[in-house]
């Protein structure tokens, strides 16, 4: 178990041991980063080339997104 320590700009110390449920913990969350990104990109490449130009004239027809219903 290693002690480690983080110190920001503004002179803020951080510590906390490391230990191997938190390696564990940090590993899964930056995989899930990983993921939630690769699904933010892939999305983002599915969308119609003209996408914005849809939205502007769905927009102008009234723009109903479902709000408040």
């Amino acid at each position: 178990m290693t002690k480690r320590t983080y110190t920001t700009k503004s002179g803020d110390t951080y510590e906390w041991n490391e230990t191997p449920e938190v390696i564990a913990a940090l590993k899964k969350l930056h995989q899930t980063i990983r993921e939630n990104n690769k699904n933010i990109v892939e999305a983002s490449l599915n969308r119609p080339k003209n996408f914005k130009e849809l939205e502007k004239k769905h927009a102008k027809n009234g723009g109903d997104y479902g709000v408040g219903k």
